[in-house]
């Protein structure tokens, strides 16, 4: 993922992911090549952290999530999906 990893703290995952800020990035593609990770520059997160709107570019597409936090975990809602 590529974005603010301040973004990703009220999210509870129970599980990794690297978060690479654009800089890092530009500097691991000039060694390891493409990579095409998922750029998160907007995430809304209700305060409860319940709910969390997600905004994610891929480079050749856009779709926008909704995350809602169930005891069984997180549900994903497919909001809008757009290929550029």
């Amino acid at each position: 993922m590529i974005g603010d990893r301040a973004l990703f703290a009220p999210i509870d995952l129970k599980r990794r992911i690297v978060v690479l800020t654009h800089d890092e990035m530009e500097l691991y593609e000039k060694k390891f090549g493409p990579t095409y990770g998922a750029d998160v520059s907007l995430m809304i997160v209700r305060h409860d952290g319940k709910k969390a709107l997600v905004v994610m570019n891929e480079t050749w597409k856009e779709d926008i999530y909704e995350l809602t936090k169930t005891d069984d975990g997180w549900t994903v809602a497919i909001v809008r999906m757009m290929i550029t």
